[in-house]
């Protein structure tokens, strides 16, 4: 009885009588036991020997072996044979240092197929701190390994052709380059583009230019070592990376690339032709920026279009420096309005007989503030190639009108001026709107502007040039033709444009004197003109004998450093000035030039006058 009472007096101050203990331990076994049973994962429990004591339920349906066929076995028989011996030597270093060991590694089914497993191994020490067990929990991790494989594929594969993408390739040229090192390796990359891909994208349809590209991959493919690689980098390019190459090899390979892509290709029942350019660069520092690395190979291989397609051409740093300066440039252009730097320079026109001006051209100009006076020939093609010759041609037509009305208020000489229209501008809906709109709100006489389009612009699509020209001349602007000679126009084409002007390339102009076919040229497209009823205005001319050949062949206008340099808008009142005063001399004195073979001036107004 005190017994009893003494129990539920300790019980009662909160320590555990026999009894209680006892109650605790048999719970605590029963739940232990319950999740070894249930739980999700593997469970096996080892002796000292590393046999197997017992295993759960969740270890037979992992492995597919059975308790019994496992019991009093050691466990190194299900693991894959190439990791047994490493991965027992970590294991066995981390149960020393901390009786606990976790990683990643395989299991073999009862079947032969590894399975991918997280483990974990706990030592089981008695109460004298003897090691009596070990625990080991593992969960298939299959499921897990899957998803990483997949995610993997969309972060490094292509999907479409199933080879290494961009990033792939980035990162596989980037541990490439610092085992270059140490491995004194000479890596070379190729960009490769499929020359008539879009073409085919065009008129066939993207399903089978996706056909087409996966085929292309294949054929590229069988032209590289193991070792190599070849990644798509998008739209229609790749790139290949040799780990190991010298000048001899690029071509080799090169040439493969090219050839097997020259085949035709089977699609739809059809044979595609497509050629490929390629670009090729061999690295020399491994220190140097990927980009840069990429950016150099680009180059090479637009070098390549250039020069016609269908081949490969090797870096140049000439190249990579005017790549370079294109981009810069073109950069700057995108602002060159905005911070004023584009001006407009005027040209004079004189009578070619009598040296009177007749007119003007209105030449643009940019001034970089770092990169000093940009010569058109080099950002006029950077500024059609970038979308801006619109909103730049549009400025030039603006600031060409209000410089008309400025001198028209100021009582200047008022002489037509030429404005030079690019074919995008020309073909643009809004051209002719524009036009009308500036000279309405400087209120000037629309016969004051004179809009000049290459022959080669005319050209390129007949009908709706003569609708633009004609919409042009219904609100008083004259036409002229520039550069003409040096394209394709049918003279059955010609006579149907509403211009009053043809202009004489400088090409021809500048060596008829010495050239006999630049003479016979310059002469029959004077000739032509006249039949036609247009003026003619040779450009470049800067000596007097050249004048006086094209005098002697019936020349109306000249254009040319002999008479004016392109001056500033403020100094072309000087200018007209000096130049009237000099043709008043020259009638004066009886010696102005007259042509040999035309007795009159050319033009419609001539000609009728003659008539009566």
């Amino acid at each position: 009885m005190a017994k009893d009472m003494l129990e539920t007096k300790n019980s009662a101050r909160g320590k555990p009588t026999n009894k209680i203990r006892d109650s605790l331990s048999r719970r605590h076994l029963r739940l232990a036991s319950a999740l070894f049973e249930h739980s999700k994962e593997g469970i096996v429990i080892l002796n000292v020997n590393n046999q197997v004591v017992d295993v759960n339920a969740s270890y037979e349906v992992i492995t597919g072996y059975q308790w019994k066929d496992l019991v009093g076995r050691p466990l190194r028989l299900l693991s894959v044979d190439s990791q047994l011996c490493e991965l027992l030597r970590n294991i066995d270093c981390d149960l020393q240092e901390q009786s606990y060991w976790e990683g990643e590694t395989w299991k073999r089914h009862i079947s032969g197929k590894h399975i991918p497993v997280r483990m974990s191994v706990t030592l089981v020490r008695e109460r004298s701190g003897i090691i009596s067990n070990k625990i080991v929990v593992f969960n298939d991790i299959s499921a897990q390994r899957e998803t990483k494989q997949q995610l993997h594929q969309m972060a490094y594969m292509d999907g479409l052709t199933s080879l290494p993408n961009r990033a792939c390739f980035y990162r596989h040229l980037e541990r490439l380059l610092q085992e270059s090192e140490y491995l004194d390796l000479s890596p070379s990359i190729f960009m490769i583009d499929l020359d008539d891909f879009k073409q085919v994208n065009d008129s066939m349809g993207h399903r089978v230019g996706d056909i087409l590209l996966r085929q292309a991959a294949l054929r590229m493919k069988s032209c590289l070592r193991s070792n190599d690689m070849l990644a798509r980098f998008g739209g229609d390019e790749f790139m290949v990376l040799i780990e190991q190459s010298d000048r001899d090899n690029h071509a080799v390979v090169a040439e493969k690339i090219l050839s097997v892509l020259h085949n035709p290709f089977k699609l739809e029942g059809s044979d595609v032709y497509i050629r490929a350019s390629v670009g090729i660069y061999r690295i020399e520092d491994c220190t140097e920026n990927i980009e840069n690395l990429i950016q150099k190979a680009d180059i090479a291989m637009y070098q390549a279009k250039n020069q016609g397609k269908g081949c490969y051409r090797y870096f140049d740093s000439y190249q990579c420096t005017h790549s370079k300066r294109k981009t810069e440039l073109t950069s700057a252009l995108h602002r060159a309005i905005e911070l004023k730097q584009l001006h407009l320079n005027y040209q004079v026109q004189v009578n070619s007989f009598n040296a009177k001006p007749q007119g003007m051209e209105a030449l643009l100009r940019w001034y970089h503030p770092e990169y000093g006076t940009i010569p058109p020939n080099e950002f006029i093609p950077l500024a059609e190639a970038s979308g801006l010759i619109v909103p730049i041609g549009e400025w030039v037509i603006e600031a060409a009108c209000r410089q008309q009305g400025l001198w028209q208020a100021q009582g200047a000489q008022l002489l037509p001026v030429a404005i030079n229209v690019s074919a995008g501008q020309f073909y643009n809906g809004g051209l002719v709107q524009h036009i009308a709109k500036i000279i309405a709100e400087v209120r000037i006489n629309p016969n004051l502007i004179e809009i000049e389009i290459t022959e080669s612009t005319s050209m390129d699509n007949p009908e709706q040039t003569i609708s633009q020209l004609k919409k042009l001349q219904d609100i008083g602007i004259s036409i002229a033709i520039d550069d003409f000679g040096t394209g394709y126009s049918s003279l059955g084409y010609l006579k149907k444009l509403p211009v009053s002007k043809l202009k004489v390339d400088r090409s021809f102009v500048k060596d008829i004197v010495q050239d006999h076919d630049d003479r016979a040229i310059t002469n029959a497209v004077i000739k032509l003109a006249h039949t036609m009823n247009l003026q003619v205005v040779a450009e470049g001319v800067e000596d007097e004998e050249v004048r006086s050949l094209l005098v002697e062949q019936g020349c109306d206008l000249i254009q040319g450093y002999l008479f004016s340099k392109p001056v500033p808008a403020d100094q072309i009142p000087t200018v007209l000035s000096t130049l009237n005063a000099q043709s008043k001399g020259a009638k004066s004195s009886k010696t102005s030039l007259q042509p040999r073979w035309c007795d009159i001036p050319c033009g419609k107004a001539a000609i009728q006058s003659n008539k009566k």
